[in-house]
């Protein structure tokens, strides 16, 4: 896709600078993506609350609706 094509060109314009070494190519599992990368590595996302009930409410929503959701997508049963 032209967007694709756009990323390709502008990761290999700085890598030519030999100034950067990474490149964070956001989320997601795409393909052109391991074409491209020699190597990857997960980054981790540390989530902290507020003491007290907004933000026991808060990470109650997170924790069981979003994963709840996330469970139903891994499934199929949500696009």
């Amino acid at each position: 896709s032209p967007g694709t094509h756009l990323t390709a060109e502008i990761v290999r314009a700085l890598f030519a600078r030999e100034t950067v070494y990474e490149y964070d190519m956001g989320p997601g599992d795409n393909e052109y993506k391991s074409r491209w990368a020699s190597t990857a590595h997960e980054l981790e996302r540390l989530r902290i609350f507020r003491p007290g009930g907004y933000g026991t409410l808060l990470h109650a929503v997170e924790a069981r609706a979003v994963a709840g959701l996330g469970r139903l997508r891994s499934r199929g049963g949500l696009v």
